[in-house]
Parts: structure tokens; C-alpha cells; sequence
């Protein structure tokens, strides 16, 4: 009876001994897998969190929108050699980063910097590009450019300054045309000017108050286009009244007579 005792107790030990065995393996796994989800480890009672992409050096950048070019002008269409014209980049940035601009010309100078430059065409006709490249400093880039026409203006030239009568009586009025021509094709103005009286309408026919007093009175009117070229022509026109006294101290009755138009 007592060795059957025996061999139960030794049975218990061992069994007990292999569920302490049993138990401290389990424990250890847990820790390990504590370790690798972020829990809590055995002895510390602080939380590791897991660490996120960009934590573990600098901090992840917000994403970047490229800057966007609006529009690129200048002040007129056509430049004569080595002029200067302005050119005007607008552009814009949805971040609200600081824009920098590079201009390039094909040919030319570029003077100035920022969103305005000034190019100075050169001493020669022809087509010419001018480009422009936006940055916002965070690797955001907008490219943009605009052909520049160089070419010398010719100035209009007036063909024929009439008028409808050879002279007009004090207070009375004349019609007074002109023609004009421009080898360039450009649009022409015409601006009327007299030494007295008064002109009535515009364009290339007017109509002209003579003045009050006799006299020559000269009539000029100036040819213009949009570039800068201009030019002028003028024609004399006798204003009298319509009786004057003679030398022998007779009345003389001027006839007075328009052209046909």
C-alpha cells in the first residue's frame, strides 16, 4: 500500500512539473507576440504604439499642386528692331507657395525679373519666342511661351486732301476728304486741324465752319496708325465775304460754288 502511495505522489510531480513547463512556454510565446502588436510587455506597463511610416525620421510632406500659368502678354503685337516691349506672366499657386520666374528668349535680352520683364527685341525682323518657366520651390514646375512679331513700321501715307469749293464765304462751311493708304495694312486714324474755324465729324471726311474775318486759312490733317507711324498734309482755303468794295468804290458780288462730290 505504501509503494502504490509512492508512485501516485511521484505521478503528481511529474504532471505538475510538465504543466509549469507547459505554462511558462505559453507565456514566453505571448510575450514575443506582445512585442510584435504593439501590447504590452511583460514587466512594463507602458504601451508601445506601432510606429508609422514618417515617424521614424521627418515628418511625411503634404502633397504639392504645381503652380498653374494663367496668361502671358504684352502690351502690343507687332515690336520695330531693338525696341523694348513688356511681357506679364499671371500666374498662380493653390498651396500659396512663393512662385520664382525664369525668362528665356529665343533672341533678345531679357530685362527685369519677376511676373513683368521688359525684352529688347533685336536690330531685326522676324518671329521670335519668348518663354517663361514658373517654380513654387517644392519641385512644382509651369512652363509657358509666346511668339513676338519684329517688324519695321511703315507710316501711312495720304494720297489726295480736297475740298468741295475753291474758297468759302465768312461763317459758311466746306467739306474737306482725304485718302489714305498703309503699306502695312494697319488700321488708319485721321485727326483734322485748321488755324481758326471749327470741323464737324470725323474720319477721313469733315466738314469746316469758316471763321468770321477774311483771310487764308490753312487746313491740315494728320494720317496715324497704331504703331507709331504718322503723317500730315495740308491745303490753304481763302475765306471772304461775299461783297467787297473795289477800288473805284463799287460793290462786287462774289459767286460762291460748291464742287459735286
Amino acid at each position: 500500500m505504501n509503494i502504490v502511495k509512492c508512485e501516485i505522489r511521484t505521478w503528481l510531480s511529474a504532471t505538475r512539473a510538465t504543466s509549469l513547463a507547459a505554462i511558462a512556454c505559453l507565456t514566453a510565446l505571448a510575450t514575443v507576440a506582445g512585442l510584435g502588436c504593439g501590447q504590452p510587455t511583460v514587466g512594463s506597463d507602458v504601451l508601445q504604439q506601432p510606429v508609422s511610416e514618417g515617424e521614424a525620421g521627418a515628418p511625411a510632406l503634404e502633397p504639392n499642386s504645381p503652380p498653374e500659368i494663367l496668361n502671358l502678354t504684352t502690351a502690343i503685337d507687332r515690336i520695330s528692331p531693338t525696341e523694348l516691349c513688356q511681357v506679364v506672366c499671371e500666374a498662380v499657386d493653390f498651396d500659396g507657395d512663393e512662385l520664382t520666374y525664369t525668362w528665356e528668349a529665343s533672341l533678345g535680352g531679357i530685362r527685369g525679373g519677376g511676373a513683368a520683364v521688359e525684352w529688347s527685341a533685336p536690330d531685326k525682323e522676324g518671329l521670335f519666342r519668348v518663354s517663361v518657366t514658373v517654380e513654387d520651390g517644392r519641385g512644382g514646375t509651369a512652363e509657358h511661351s509666346i511668339s513676338l512679331r519684329v517688324k519695321s513700321n511703315v507710316a501711312p501715307e495720304i494720297q489726295e486732301l480736297s475740298s468741295d469749293v475753291d474758297w468759302v464765304p465768312t461763317g459758311k462751311s466746306a467739306y474737306f476728304s482725304c485718302v489714305t493708304d498703309d503699306a502695312d495694312g494697319d488700321a488708319v486714324t485721321c485727326e483734322w486741324e485748321a488755324s481758326d474755324g471749327e470741323f464737324f465729324g470725323t474720319g477721313n471726311g469733315v466738314v469746316w465752319l469758316a471763321p468770321d474775318e477774311d483771310g487764308e486759312y490753312l487746313i491740315t490733317v494728320w494720317a496715324r496708325d497704331a504703331y507709331g507711324g504718322e503723317t500730315k498734309r495740308a491745303m490753304p482755303m481763302r475765306v471772304r465775304g461775299m461783297e467787297v468794295i473795289t477800288r473805284s468804290g463799287m460793290k462786287k458780288l462774289f459767286v460762291w460754288r460748291t464742287r459735286r462730290r
